[in-house]
């Protein structure tokens, strides 16, 4: 049945797959009227195709694969003219937290490769001084002690707040461009960045507890951490997606899985480093305050269920009216 279904369909998606790489090479004006007519119909036609897998066969891989097709020509087919504050608007607004809830599962994946060698490294430099000695960053236990002696994890005073949270954030956002950057070595740098930093954090962790400083610790690294290392686990998930177009392209080529990936990747990159300006403003400015622990701690709650409130229902509604014409792009 299936199979039937495909054959008597699949010239109208290769012919929509050619129109799509018309104009993406070239404007959609570039096209003839009788075109673009049929650009639409065959738009029209597919969404139709997609309703119809979804209903009877939602489980085989031609589901993806339509919605994939579906969601490359929706933007030229209800294409809308805006100014450049607008399309910011947009990005910001529904684009930027619709890409996250799409990849969703890559960056769960990077969360795990970053909090499961937290958790082995805890582990380990907490009962190994050993361990410690090979896991954690050089200079830890002098700063432990620096720390002891002042009652403050990052001494920074406000004169030199600002240079602060401007280096903190060419700083993550190089942390977030690697993390990105190695989805194109299919994806080995990508994890070697996230255990890598999973295991300093769990080292540097086990020693400050052990060293009791464990609270200066988490009341400096909470007001920022949650929007922080959040980031970077987008970022991860944004170079794993890169590594899955190349290695397990499915029904598309891989071309057309790359491209897909690549815009998605560049959504997740910009919207995170939007999100580290704000993170390495807190980072800079109150984080290393006089603020008692208990109030930087909840402010860093805090600001983890406003940044999630955001990627999780942000443009949801805007989302959900356009899908009623156009594919469904927010989960796959």
């Amino acid at each position: 049945m299936i199979d039937a279904f495909i054959a008597s369909r699949k010239s109208r998606w290769d012919q929509l797959e050619f129109l799509l790489d018309r104009v993406r090479k070239r404007p959609l004006s570039a096209l003839s009227t009788d075109e673009i007519e049929e650009f639409g119909l065959l738009y029209r036609e597919t969404t139709s195709d997609l309703a119809v897998a979804r209903r009877d066969y939602p489980s085989d891989p031609v589901v993806p694969y339509l919605n994939s097709l579906l969601t490359r020509a929706y933007p030229y087919v209800y294409a809308r003219r805006g100014g450049k504050a607008r399309a910011v608007w947009r990005f910001f607004t529904t684009d930027f937290p619709a890409t996250f809830r799409r990849c969703y599962r890559l960056v769960l994946i990077s969360f795990l490769l970053f909090f499961v060698p937290a958790m082995i490294a805890y582990a380990l430099s907490a009962s190994s001084p050993e361990a410690a000695a090979v896991l954690a960053p050089q200079g830890i236990h002098e700063r432990i002690q620096e720390v002891r002696r002042t009652g403050r994890w990052a001494d920074i005073s406000a004169p030199e707040s600002s240079a602060a949270a401007s280096t903190i954030m060419t700083n993550n956002v190089g942390v977030a461009i690697r993390a990105f950057a190695g989805g194109m070595t299919l994806g080995l740098l990508t994890i070697y960045v996230l255990v890598l930093n999973g295991l300093m954090l769990g080292s540097v962790a086990a020693l400050a507890q052990q060293g009791g400083v464990g609270l200066t610790l988490w009341s400096f690294v909470s007001p920022h951490g949650w929007i922080e290392l959040s980031v970077i686990f987008i970022s991860g998930g944004a170079g794993l997606g890169i590594a899955k177009a190349v290695l397990l392209p499915g029904l598309l080529s891989r071309r057309d899985a790359l491209v897909r990936a690549a815009q998605d990747a560049v959504k997740l990159l910009l919207g995170g480093a939007a999100l580290l300006v704000i993170a390495g403003t807190i980072e800079g400015f109150f984080s290393p305050s006089l603020a008692p622990p208990w109030l930087k701690i909840l402010f860093g709650f805090c600001t983890g269920i406003a940044l999630y409130a955001y990627l999780i229902f942000a443009g949801r509604k805007a989302r959900d009216s356009a899908d009623q014409s156009g594919p469904d792009t927010s989960a796959e």
